[in-house]
């Protein structure tokens, strides 16, 4: 049963990627998205035996569509980390804070 949710779970993963990444046409919002890919993670965890190579949770991202340039950032860009209650947000905060203090950026 888990192959088969894992399985499910990636072809849902992937097809949301391409309608996000290649198509630019999202078709779930990132709570959904993200739920999705925490039971894909929770499935390989307590069986290894199903993680794969091309497995969303191996990789980042799920590709890029045509007419971007690479853009170097001066700075690493930093993002919420995938914070889903108040809790989880005050300690992104908090990391966040500690990042700028420690490159020389106070209040």
């Amino acid at each position: 049963m888990s192959a088969q949710r894992a399985a499910e779970l990636t072809a849902q993963l992937r097809a949301w990627d391409r309608a996000y990444y290649l198509e630019d046409a999202p078709v779930v919002d990132d709570a959904t998205y993200d739920a999705a890919l925490r039971e894909l993670r929770e499935l390989e965890a307590a069986d290894p035996s199903l993680v794969r190579p091309d497995s969303p949770t191996q990789r980042i991202g799920g590709g890029v569509a045509s007419g971007f340039a690479e853009v170097r950032h001066l700075l690493p860009m930093l993002s919420l980390a995938n914070a889903r209650d108040d809790d989880e947000l005050i300690a992104w905060d908090q990391r966040l804070q500690k990042l700028l203090a420690e490159a020389g950026f106070e209040g």
